[in-house]
């Protein structure tokens, strides 16, 4: 995915609840299968931040998602990392790299500490945290 073509964004707006849910039930291990698209629905509106990669242009209609991320915070102190994926076919193109680096450093997250629960992630994400 070319530079010019990848956009990054936190309006939860242009988040595709399918697309997350399909990933996070088939391809993460660590998800609890039984969870639906309405609870994914709910833990993005319940979550303080939600970062979506797109390949293309999401305010135009034509953005695919190609990773996720969201951030439960009181956003003075303390600050939760969670369901984060860059989709494989997007991988090794260093936008794990990005969106970590583009979370730490958002203007309501800094000085927050930051939890991160993960199975599999632990060496990308304690480059930035």
């Amino acid at each position: 995915m070319d530079a010019e073509r990848r956009l990054l964004y936190h309006d939860k707006e242009f988040l595709d609840s399918s697309a997350i849910h399909q990933f996070l039930k088939n391809e993460a291990y660590w998800w609890d299968k039984s969870v639906t698209v309405e609870i994914i629905n709910e833990l993005i509106k319940n979550s303080t931040l939600c970062y979506g990669i797109y390949e293309g242009n999401p305010e135009k209609g034509k953005g695919k998602q190609a990773g996720f991320a969201r951030v439960v915070t009181d956003l003075v102190r303390f600050s939760w990392l969670g369901d984060v994926f860059v989709l494989p076919e997007y991988r090794g193109k260093g936008l794990s790299k990005w969106l970590i680096d583009t979370i730490v450093s958002h203007p309501r997250l800094k000085g927050t500490n930051f939890m991160l629960a993960t199975q599999d992630a632990h060496l990308i994400c304690t480059i930035w945290i």
